[in-house]
């Protein structure tokens, strides 16, 4: 990976790298500090009421085709040139964590693990036994926001909305008690790094044949 080229997805998308940085700092420390697997899910279960389900189900039903369908509009129309390698990191992505769930590590989830627990579950939701590890909706969460920021923007507040809906999203399913911490997090950090390397290896291409591209410009 070319040296400006690293330098130019820091500065398109430093503060929100930034904040990365931090909430997966406080994860980890907070997974090792913990007593026991799945102590955030079960801490979760203490702020539970119908009101506040409802919100967080509908965040983390936002974080999956609504957002997809979002980020891609929203680039198709800003950033035309990147709708390409934007619809190929979604593409990558999605299937790279499937094959970690389903075929790689194929984890329990929380209804499984804290059985004993006796965990709550929000009205309507639909409780899954496996397939833990990663998460997709945080991979694919954080994969939309890294993406429209490669394409189109790095403005702050845009910086610091788009990592709040992926953060969102992300807790979400540990609040909903269908993944753990660790799931999160690193889905979310494949959810950046996955679009990184697709733009940067699209570039690669797109300037062997000689066609104009400028995914991370100055402008």
């Amino acid at each position: 990976m070319s040296e400006n080229y690293i330098k130019g997805t820091l500065d398109r998308m430093k503060i929100f790298l930034w904040l990365f940085v931090f909430f997966a700092t406080a994860g980890v420390i907070y997974y090792f500090v913990a007593d026991e697997k799945g102590a955030l899910v079960i801490e979760m279960q203490e702020l539970y009421t119908p009101t506040l389900n409802q919100v967080v189900r509908v965040i983390t039903d936002f974080g999956t085709y609504p957002l997809i369908l979002l980020t891609l509009v929203t680039v198709g129309l800003l950033r035309k040139k990147t709708f390409v390698p934007a619809v190929l990191s979604l593409a990558v992505e999605g299937i790279i964590v499937d094959i970690l769930k389903k075929v790689v590590y194929r984890a329990p989830r929380p209804s499984v693990v804290l059985e004993d627990v006796g965990l709550t579950f929000a009205e309507g939701l639909k409780v899954l036994c496996c397939n833990s590890f990663p998460s997709g909706h945080s991979s694919l969460a954080f994969a939309c926001a890294t993406v429209i920021l490669l394409s189109y923007s790095r403005g702050a507040w845009i910086q610091i909305g788009l990592f709040l809906l992926a953060a969102s999203v992300a807790l979400s399913r540990v609040y909903l008690a269908v993944h753990f911490l660790e799931d999160i997090l690193v889905g979310s950090a494949l959810g950046i790094l996955v679009p990184i390397l697709v733009f940067w290896l699209y570039e690669i291409v797109v300037r062997r044949r000689r066609i104009p591209y400028t995914p991370i410009d100055k402008a």
